[in-house]
């Protein structure tokens, strides 16, 4: 039923439909073909290259719209998605879905960090568009273990940790970059975020702000609190026992790396040139072959995809690590590396096996 210029279906269909394409045709909402719902006979729809954005005609709102168990496969690609609370409905209106492609939708073209992060974030990388790698991530993480491919790319268990442990990290930066009050309005935008942390564990809250439970005021940009970053300190190898393996510190974001250096000489009694301060952000990046080419997520032809799919299942040995940075020796000030953190910020102390 592809190209026909339908808006909407406005009564069920009859017979056993086992697969429904319909492509490019004007559908703007999920709404708009519930009566498909009624089909108990049906395992593929494909709306791939229609005008969708919400579920509702009038937004993302629950919905009571749910298809039923045999739909196990669904291609929304090349629509007018761009919100994420859309996919986190697309899981409770197709419960059983084991296969999706999603791709060449505007929601892949924002930043990755959510937009109370990227408003307190004023480095470059806050507006930068997603990955590939950013884009299948934070894509699979929203949905269950039923889900077994992705954009024609299978999903093994290496790939969902990874998945769900960046999610994660996001949320806990955006509850970070809010008040206390604002946290039980954003968890509830993640649904599975309760589940995530049986998993994985709460992720760390650093919210840069004072005052009561009840609601916090921002620190004041003028004031010495906004000047000073909390650094923690971890000594990887320790050279004396007696020495705390941890140090904690305020220092002035006027310090540049060689002000600091000597700080951390003085507080673990180290050779200012017998270690490396390494620190661990809360970014990931590939450290192998990436989940998910370029390609794959702009690709128009499905053969051609297959092909993909089946090229890489062998070679699929995706793994992504912590994003570390060193502060190498500079006498820029470090306020400008650590522009638009927010909490504590971790340095692991590495000492060179010279200095031992």
């Amino acid at each position: 039923m592809s190209g026909n210029q339908l808006i909407t279906i406005s009564q069920p269909l009859t017979g056993n439909v086992t697969r429904l394409i319909l492509e490019n045709n004007d559908i703007s909402s999920l709404a708009d073909i519930r009566h498909l719902a009624k089909i108990s006979t049906l395992e593929h729809l494909s709306l791939r290259g229609n005008n969708i954005s919400s579920i509702n005609g009038d937004g993302d709102a629950a919905t009571d719209l749910r298809f039923p168990q045999t739909v196990k496969s669904l291609d929304v690609s090349r629509n007018n998605i761009s919100s994420w609370i859309f996919l986190n409905n697309i899981s409770v209106i197709f419960p059983a879905l084991t296969t999706l492609r999603i791709t060449g939708n505007p929601l892949y073209d924002l930043s990755p960090l959510p937009p109370s992060v990227a408003a307190a974030t004023s480095t470059m990388s806050a507006s930068k568009p997603m990955s590939a790698d950013e884009g299948f991530m934070l894509t699979l993480s929203r949905f269950p273990n039923s889900l077994r491919t992705l954009n024609f790319s299978a999903i093994s268990a290496q790939d969902r940790s990874n998945a769900e442990m960046y999610y994660l990290s996001l949320i806990g930066k955006e509850l970070s970059a809010t008040t206390s009050t604002d946290e039980p309005n954003i968890i509830a935008t993640h649904p599975r975020y309760t589940e995530l942390c049986d998993l994985y564990g709460e992720p760390a809250i650093k919210r840069a702000v004072f005052g009561d439970a009840s609601g916090g005021q921002a620190i004041h940009p003028r004031s010495v609190a906004a000047r000073l970053v909390k650094m923690v300190f971890r000594l990887q190898q320790q050279p004396d026992e007696s020495v705390p393996q941890t140090q904690v510190k305020e220092i002035p974001t006027s310090f540049d790396t060689y002000q600091v250096k000597a700080l951390v000489s003085r507080l673990f009694g180290l050779d200012p040139y017998g270690f490396k301060l390494i620190w661990e952000t809360d970014g990931f990046d590939p450290v192998e072959n990436t989940t998910l080419g370029e390609a794959d997520w702009h690709e128009d032809s499905e053969d051609e995809m297959q092909t993909v799919s089946q090229a890489s299942a062998s070679t699929n040995t995706s793994r992504f690590t912590r994003r570390e940075v060193e502060l190498t020796e500079s006498t820029r000030d470090i306020g400008f590396l650590f522009q638009g953190e927010m909490g504590e910020v971790r340095i692991r102390v590495d000492v060179s096996s010279s200095s031992t």
